[in-house]
Order: C-alpha cells, then sequence, then structure tokens
C-alpha cells in the first residue's frame, strides 16, 4: 500500500527551489509527488500544513489510508523541539513546514510584552484556520511566483509566530508601561558595554543585541528609564567620558575625540557644547563651570 500512497523512486530534499532560509526560520514546500521521510528530531520548532495539490487531482490516492504522521490535506502539524518524529505525504498532496527557532519565538514574545519564557503547548493546531491559511499563502507564493522575497516572508513569520505565542503561549502576563523599563542590571549591561566600545561606532541595534531584545523594546525602554533615545545615551556617556579626559592637559582635543568615538573634532566640539554649553577649550580651562 505504500507504494501506492507515495511515489516510489522519488526523493525530497531541501533545496533552493524549495526551501528559504530566514532570521531564526525556514520555509519550505513539498509535493505533489508523496514521500516518507524516516524517524528524526529537530533542533526548532516545527509548523506544518497540507493541502490537495492543484497539479494532481489525487484520487487514485483519496480511499488510500495514509499513515497517521502523514500531513494531510486541511490539517496543520506542530513538532515540539527534540520530539523524534516521522513524516510524510500522500501523491497529490502540497505541504509547507515551517521550522521555527527559539530565538526567534523569545524575540517576538518581547515584542509583545510578554513577561517571561513563552511555553507553548500546541494543543487544538491541527483545525487553526489561522495556520492553515497564512502556510497556505506562503506556499503558494513559493509555488507561483517563485521569487521569493524575503522581507515578505518575513512578515509572514513573525504573524505567525506573534499567533502561536498568542494562542497556544502559557506565559505569566502582558507587561505594564512600567514593566518595560530596564533593570538596574541591564542599565550596567549597557553601560558596561558602551564604556568597552566607546571608541567604536556603537549602534543602537549593538545594544539591543547585549540585552537579548528587539529594537522597539529598546527604543521604549530606555526612553522610559532614562528619558533619551539609545544615540542621545550613547553621545551623554562620551560627553562624560570626554569631561575626564579633558581634566589631562596632556591629551589634545583631536585625540580626545578619537578615543571618545567621535568622527572629528569638530564633531566632538558640537556635541560637547549642545550637551554642556561650554566648548572642550573652555571647559578644560574651567572643569566646575560645567557644573554650574
Amino acid at each position: 500500500m505504500a507504494d501506492k500512497i507515495i511515489a516510489k523512486g522519488r526523493f525530497w530534499a531541501p533545496n533552493l527551489s524549495n526551501e528559504l532560509h530566514l532570521p531564526g526560520a525556514s520555509i519550505l514546500i513539498g509535493g505533489p509527488h508523496g514521500q516518507e521521510l524516516a524517524e528524526h528530531a529537530h533542533d526548532f520548532i516545527q509548523i506544518s500544513a497540507g493541502y490537495r495539490s492543484i497539479a494532481e487531482d489525487g484520487a487514485s490516492t483519496r480511499k488510500q489510508k495514509a499513515p497517521d504522521y502523514f500531513s494531510k490535506p486541511g490539517f496543520a502539524r506542530a513538532i515540539p523541539v527534540g520530539l523524534p518524529h516521522r513524516g510524510g505525504w500522500s501523491n497529490g498532496t502540497e505541504v509547507v513546514v515551517v521550522h521555527l527557532r527559539e530565538s526567534l519565538i523569545e524575540s517576538v514574545a518581547d515584542e509583545l510584552r510578554v513577561s517571561g519564557r513563552p511555553n507553548l503547548q500546541f494543543d487544538k493546531i491541527s483545525t487553526d484556520l489561522f495556520v492553515l491559511e497564512l502556510l497556505k499563502v506562503a506556499g503558494r507564493e513559493m509555488r507561483v511566483t517563485g521569487v521569493f522575497n524575503r522581507a515578505y516572508f518575513e512578515s509572514l513569520v513573525v504573524v505567525l509566530v506573534g499567533h502561536l505565542i498568542r494562542t497556544y503561549g502559557r506565559y505569566r502576563s502582558i507587561l505594564t508601561p512600567a514593566g518595560c523599563r530596564l533593570n538596574p542590571r541591564q542599565m550596567q549591561l549597557i553601560d558596561e558595554f558602551i564604556d568597552k566600545h566607546l571608541e567604536q561606532n556603537v549602534g543602537a541595534q549593538a545594544i539591543a543585541n547585549v540585552l537579548g531584545i528587539g529594537m522597539p523594546r529598546l527604543l521604549a525602554a530606555m526612553r522610559l528609564t532614562t528619558g533619551r533615545s539609545p544615540h542621545q545615551y550613547l553621545m551623554l556617556k562620551r560627553i562624560q567620558r570626554a569631561k575626564q579626559l579633558l581634566r589631562n592637559p596632556t591629551l589634545g582635543l583631536a585625540q580626545i575625540a578619537v578615543e571618545t568615538g567621535f568622527s572629528s573634532q569638530s564633531h566632538f566640539g558640537a556635541v560637547f557644547k549642545r550637551l554642556t554649553a561650554f566648548t572642550p577649550r573652555r571647559y578644560r580651562m574651567d572643569p566646575g563651570a560645567g557644573n554650574r
């Protein structure tokens, strides 16, 4: 019976025409020729869905009973991390498979202001119409256009993950604005990172990476905690360091500009005056002036 359910002699494997790699995720398509995959496990969450192929009517296979682990038209399936499983699909079935890294799930959960790590429990996902339609859209786009627009598919994946978290996530709560403030330990990590890389072109994304949170969350949290954007906070830290260095009369202004990460002495002077109301030379002559 297996030979009638699957296409004998055909082998399905990920390649450039049926797989798209994205940050923290990948999307694969299979079918309409049947396949049976040996038992295996993943270090990521797998979400899949089956659809009746428009390329083959599958009339010869509709009365054949497929194994329980096969992807079936009109049903979705979720495989947790590390769970051994078999897979496959019958002739006339098209499948869409999405692999989701835990890092992506945690990042989206952070953007949704979920408190704590989401614990996904995929009960009743088999008939989840939202998942079925979203994967169907992804599969159709990959099959019909053949052009994998990364921005388009990244958006689909984020929407999928957001839905999974909201529908199947077990988490403590949604953070209030007050709960989105950075705690003292997080601020310490930011300060240590900036101090260590002050001479370099430190960006907001690098700071977000240090904390393991997304850019939108960082921007909101920095303003709630410090009243400044990440860039403004970085400029403040550079000027604080510059004030210390200006107390050393052997250091020239150009050298201080380099050591505090400014692109030029003129840029350093302009930022210093904007934040202190004094030029670096005036401050060097009277360090107490900046405190009056």
